[in-house]
């Protein structure tokens, strides 16, 4: 049996924490996607960005950043 991947959909807000402080919570809401894109707003800043898309273990992903503590926002962390 193949396992599903999870995918990010326009229109859903996501959140990434980063890790020197976890309790900074960012919230995105993806408002276009591509098969190899997303685009997003970052709700409290009001700033758009294009990334592309990765897989980790079965769930889409984008790097926010290229530096080695960065952190990534992952489609199956759904904002409340």
């Amino acid at each position: 049996m193949e396992k599903q991947t999870v995918k990010f959909e326009a229109g859903m807000t996501y959140y990434y924490r980063f890790i020197g402080d976890s309790d900074l919570v960012v919230k995105c809401k993806v408002t276009k996607r591509t098969a190899k894109t997303i685009t997003y707003v970052e709700l409290d800043e009001n700033k758009t960005y294009t990334k592309r898309i990765r897989e980790s273990f079965g769930v889409e992903c984008v790097s926010i950043a290229s530096y080695s503590m960065a952190p990534v926002l992952f489609a199956d962390r759904l904002a409340a």
